[in-house]
């Protein structure tokens, strides 16, 4: 979770820089609710098990979304550094809920 923590630093950064220009991303705050949703089940996890393997499904739903072509942003830098950004976060993720490294990065979509 530490290195989650730190890569959520850099996001909300980039985030934070990109909102400024005041145009709505639909498909970001999307994601950011579906993070939301699974982080939630990874706290839930802590006492049920069940709950912590379904936060498990849905970060692997996450992280085979993060491809900027996805998103026809490919070719616009800022937004999407934002989504590259966001692929090691769900990585760290996916590992707090049991997965290995290797596994979690193979659900990683090529860019």
């Amino acid at each position: 979770m530490d290195l989650a923590t730190r890569n959520l630093r850099v996001v909300i950064r980039r985030v934070d820089f990109l909102l400024k220009d005041g145009i709505a991303r639909a498909y970001l705050a999307d994601l950011c609710d579906q993070l939301h949703s699974a982080v939630s089940l990874m706290r839930e996890g802590l006492s049920d098990p069940e709950a912590l393997e379904n936060a498990q499904q849905e970060l692997v739903e996450i992280v085979r979304q993060l491809d900027p072509k996805r998103f026809g942003i490919a070719d616009q830098i800022r937004e999407a550094s934002v989504l590259l950004l966001l692929r090691p976060l769900v990585v760290d993720l996916l590992c707090a809920t049991g997965m290995s490294e290797d596994e979690a990065r193979a659900e990683l979509p090529e860019v």
